[in-house]
């Protein structure tokens, strides 16, 4: 750039004066409308969803006492997923599941159940065998990071400028 190209950035007064007058031009301009087809299909759109049951509707429009019951379950299938889990792939002793399911306290089970996973992935992943394991998972972080970089380069190339 040669210094007779050079140009100072605008005054702040110049800013000042520019702003009501751009203000004022886009105030004039009318309003834009939207084509008649379109209004009939969008309030027909919207008709349609509010006349659909609650439970077809989004779950923050159910109900509070449904999404409670929902919340519930929820966590009543995930625990008992986890209890039918330890007990069937636990090497440990009945007494040690029998902890767990039947805890004193809540950090009490999450200790035995922690020890009791331990427990599964030592025998199930012998010593030897823990460098092919993490070296497999590194694999797959990796292959998982390559695959988001090559998605969002992608991305950049064929979708971003159009």
């Amino acid at each position: 750039m040669n210094e007779q190209s050079f140009r100072p950035p605008a005054s702040r007064s110049d800013d000042d004066t520019l702003a009501p007058v751009i203000h004022r031009a886009l105030r004039s301009l009318p309003g834009r409308t939207a084509p008649a087809a379109l209004e009939v299909r969008v309030m027909a759109e919207i008709s349609r969803r509010a006349a659909l049951p609650w439970w077809r509707q989004s779950f923050a429009r159910w109900p509070l006492p449904a999404r409670a019951l929902l919340l519930a379950a929820s966590v009543a299938a995930a625990g008992l997923v986890l209890v039918l889990g330890i007990t069937v792939l636990s090497p440990a002793a009945p007494a040690e599941t029998a902890d767990v399911l039947r805890p004193a306290t809540f950090q009490a089970a999450l200790q035995t159940a922690w020890k009791i996973l331990s427990a599964v992935f030592e025998k199930l992943i012998p010593s030897s065998s823990r460098l092919w394991f993490h070296a497999v998972l590194g694999v797959i972080v990796a292959a998982y990071a390559g695959l988001l970089a090559f998605g969002g380069a992608a991305y950049r190339l064929l979708w971003q400028n159009r």
